[in-house]
């Protein structure tokens, strides 16, 4: 491969120099340069090329991923002010109710039906339903709204994984690990992720989300 041709001391903007001749010439005038220049003026061009397309690819992955957790966070906007709302509503009720909770003087047998005299039935139900539904913590919220668009990553997250390699200066990079185990798993169409997985890149608030009861969780981890 260009990227891995030991190209000594010849320096970036030398390469492009050199691609650049390659992108100003035709095929065949190409031909006319003595083979050993013109072998080395296709490596440069392709070598160059490959770090612009993997450029593009990064930046493209960069956009989706973005998306994806912005179209995320406007929805967990939604659901604060839902929960807001369910929480005032709760509050509106309850002060409906203690007094009655709260008098000695009405029969223990009586509460119930003086408690959904002042609020029916259906509505003490309706609001249980809806702060139960959103009885989730922010990271929770968060992660229950990513689930729904982890088809939408899955569409281009293996390809990414299967022609890139990534890399870090540091050795031993958690991060770096876990990709080339997605990597592997993707190929081998293993779902589950082992159990020795690295997760010390997650940040702390996520981790609950990521490791459950049951062990790591794919989706929140990926």
């Amino acid at each position: 491969l260009p990227g891995d041709f030991a190209w000594g001391a010849v320096t970036l903007n030398r390469r492009r120099q050199w691609a650049n001749v390659v992108r100003r010439h035709y095929t065949q005038a190409l031909r006319r340069y003595p083979e050993a220049k013109r072998h080395t003026l296709l490596l440069a061009f392709l070598s160059v090329r490959a770090e612009e397309i993997t450029d593009a690819i990064i930046e493209m992955l960069d956009v989706l991923v973005g998306r994806v957790f912005s179209k995320s966070d406007e929805q967990l906007g939604q659901v604060k002010v839902e929960k807001a709302e369910a929480s005032t509503e709760g509050a509106q009720l309850f002060v409906r109710m203690a007094p009655v909770l709260l008098d000695l003087k009405t029969p223990n047998e009586r509460v119930r039906d003086e408690v959904f005299r002042r609020a029916s039935r259906e509505r003490v139900l309706a609001v249980y339903e809806r702060t139960k539904k959103l009885d989730l913590s922010t990271v929770g919220a968060l992660f229950a709204i990513l689930s729904r668009r982890f088809s939408n990553l899955r569409q281009f997250v293996p390809t990414v994984l299967e022609l890139l390699r990534f890399g870090s200066p540091r050795a031993q990079n958690e991060l770096v690990e876990a990709l080339e185990i997605l990597r592997a798993m993707d190929a081998e169409g293993r779902r589950k992720v082992p159990e020795g997985a690295p997760t010390g890149f997650v940040p702390r608030p996520w981790v609950k989300a990521v490791r459950t009861p049951n062990g790591i969780d794919r989706q929140a981890w990926e």
